[in-house]
């Protein structure tokens, strides 16, 4: 199984029940190297990356996705000050967990 390290998510007071992450407190980033397992308290994010017309975007989505979910940015950001997190960025990573599919 693959394994990683614990980040931290970063939060406005702002709740909203449609961001999937909305009640948790840190998600598990798979990195080389890593030494945790996701758990249901600390569910798995996969980071993507995208090029846009301003350069290289860094996101996280959550692993585990419900048919016919679909995320966008929520508000949050994910970070952690280990040196593993620096695989992906070394700026905070914006979290998309906002469930697009429910808002009416």
């Amino acid at each position: 199984m693959k394994k990683g390290t614990i980040a931290s998510i970063y939060r406005d007071d702002y709740s909203c029940i449609l961001n999937k992450f909305n009640d948790m407190k840190r998600v598990l980033v798979y990195v080389e190297g890593g030494v945790f397992e996701p758990s249901p308290d600390i569910p798995a994010v996969t980071i993507l990356k995208k090029v846009t017309q301003g350069g290289e975007y860094i996101y996280a989505v959550p692993e585990i996705q419900e048919a016919g979910e679909y995320f966008a940015f929520g508000g949050s950001f994910i970070y952690d000050s280990d040196s593993r997190f620096g695989q992906h960025s070394k700026y905070p990573i914006p979290l998309h967990d906002r469930r697009m599919n429910l808002e009416h």
